[in-house]
């Protein structure tokens, strides 16, 4: 949910997430080097980004699409109840990234093409707030066909599409904000089942936020919301009938809810009242309706924070739940320790198969969302040996409560598609990393691991390395990244990324990348599940020009 008050750095968190929007879309073709990233990619942990690691308002949609085409997660419309995650201090590539210093318009386009059959583009333009509304638009592109040698038109392909538009006035007494987005993805089925040829996957949303009124003189504001998303995930045909009992179905339906809030902001203390609504419908399967009513609080101690909340939650499908939570943090301006966090409790959270799609995309879609709980604690520290070092940790524990499952993927295929299970469980999610930022280089190692579910895993534990270089003139004319990943209890090879990139004018870059080198040396494919093939062996010659 947008919170208006932190609308001041909307300007500039907009712009962040311009960039965002298209790095996170494509990977390889982004031109930023690797930050350390907080977010588990152990399959079924049921561990995400939280809420409280996400921009103070809510974004465009999409937001639960694959990793080809995600954008950050949006925020849930309750009372945000994790700890905020390690900001780790490591320098941005090197590049002429629009900001909003200026009150002028700002963004960026490129244009990319490589091996095999791929094709890239980015266009994003942004203005902040002034005498006129601020506005953002950004626009991704990317497709690859053939992985591995296949012939192109052969079911081999992958392609992502995103379109998002925002509108927002952070100035004056009544602050609003207005976003729309479409997002579209199809993946081949690479000749699994014969009378299909590729399943598509589609997300169109709107999202609005508007303050009312304001209750007497420096009172709390009162504010609407209204979120609402449109799903559809279908199959193109191939060349022959589907077998009896052996189709694909279509999948659509549609997502709402509004809400509304109350907000008292004072210099250091912040207390919050809101109930939502959200109605979920999906296609000849049913409706599930749901109803939320929370209450939070926040008080600073110099660096010091505490905060609580409470909600009472209940929907058509289970009993009604109670979460709330209690978090504790220390935010040093400098010395020895950076930010330190503590948070647990009980929560909810709403998942739907579209979150799984994420994860891969052959999964089969059916079914309702359904609103998970778990008894989680959350633990964050950062400590700063040198000025030049930063070592960070973050360990999260989930235990599902009160027979709230979760929905996670299994390893069986039926007739082209990958099953899922909703499943109670226990997890913890480790992470833990170093990070050195020097004047010409930058090194980042992290550990990600669960510690207890397996739940159908094809690995527990990932370790990444990623090393930047730059030359050190005030004005940079190179730079270049390798990164890897290695999941030491699998036998898959490892994921190494190469790219450079030069600065021929002070707004133009040309970037050359290699996505996933491995697999092609030793012939070998990388397999998304123990049916389908994911992209590997990725060349792409990219430029861009910033405005």
């Amino acid at each position: 949910m947008l919170r208006f008050e932190s609308m001041k750095n909307l300007p500039r968190i907009v712009g962040i997430v311009a960039l965002s929007f298209l790095v996170c879309r494509f990977p390889g073709y982004g031109e930023t080097v690797s930050v350390p990233n907080i977010e588990t990619r152990i399959r079924n942990s049921g561990n995400e980004v939280p809420s409280s690691a996400l921009p103070e308002f809510k974004l465009p949609l999409p937001q639960e699409l694959p990793p080809e085409v995600k954008t950050a997660e949006k925020s849930k419309p309750t009372v945000s109840v994790g700890t905020d995650p390690v900001p780790v201090e490591v320098p941005i590539a090197p590049e002429t990234i629009a900001t909003f210093e200026s009150s002028g318009v700002t963004g960026h386009a490129s244009v990319g093409s490589g091996y095999p059959s791929s094709l890239a583009g980015e266009f994003s333009v942004a203005r902040p707030a002034g005498a006129a509304p601020g506005l953002s638009a950004q626009f991704g592109y990317l497709t690859s066909d053939g992985y591995q040698g296949k012939k192109a038109g052969t079911g081999y392909f992958d392609r992502s599409v995103g379109l998002s538009l925002l509108a927002f006035n952070d100035t004056g007494t009544k602050k609003w904000f207005t976003a729309v987005s479409i997002a579209d993805r199809a993946n081949g089925l690479q000749g699994a089942n014969p009378a299909y040829f590729s399943i598509g996957h589609r997300l169109a949303g709107v999202n609005a936020g508007f303050d009312l009124f304001t209750i007497g003189e420096n009172g709390p504001v009162v504010s609407i919301y209204f979120d609402s998303q449109v799903f559809t995930s279908v199959v193109e045909r191939g060349a022959t009938e589907p077998l009896p009992g052996t189709g694909i179905e279509d999948y659509r339906g549609y997502f709402l809810s509004p809400s509304l809030r109350l907000s008292l902001v004072r210099e250091r203390y912040l207390f919050t009242l809101e109930s939502v609504y959200a109605l979920d419908t999906v296609d000849t399967t049913d409706d599930l309706h749901a109803l939320s009513v929370s209450a939070a609080a926040e008080r600073t101690f110099g660096t010091l924070f505490l905060g609580g909340g409470a909600e009472f939650h209940t929907d058509s499908q289970d009993n009604f739940v109670v979460p709330f939570f209690l978090k504790f943090g220390w935010e040093p301006e400098s010395g020895l320790f950076g930010p330190i966090g503590v948070t647990g409790g009980l929560r909810t959270d709403r998942r739907t198969v579209f979150d799984l799609v994420r994860l891969d995309p052959f999964v089969s879609l059916e079914g309702m969302p359904v609103y998970a709980a778990d008894w989680f604690t959350r633990v964050n520290i950062t400590v700063h040996p040198l000025s030049d070092i930063t070592l960070y940790s973050i360990g999260e524990f989930r235990r599902t409560a009160a027979n709230r499952g979760t929905p996670v993927l299994t390893d069986s295929i039926s007739f082209g598609t990958l099953q899922w299970a909703r499943v109670d469980r226990d997890s913890l999610v480790v992470t833990a990393g170093i990070a050195y930022a020097g004047e010409m280089l930058a090194v980042v190692t992290e550990y990600r691991g669960e510690l207890m579910d397996e739940l159908w895993a094809k690995h527990l534990h990932e370790i990444e390395v990623t090393v930047s270089l730059h030359d050190p003139a005030p004005k940079h004319f190179w730079a270049t990244e390798v990164s890897s990943v290695f999941t030491p209890d699998s036998k898959e090879l490892p994921r190494i990324g190469l790219s450079g990139r030069i600065f021929p004018l002070p707004r133009l870059s040309i970037t050359l990348s290699f996505d996933d080198v491995l697999p092609p040396l030793f012939n070998e494919a990388r397999m998304r599940n123990s049916l389908y093939q994911e992209r590997s062996g990725t060349i792409l010659l990219s430029g861009r020009f910033e405005f």
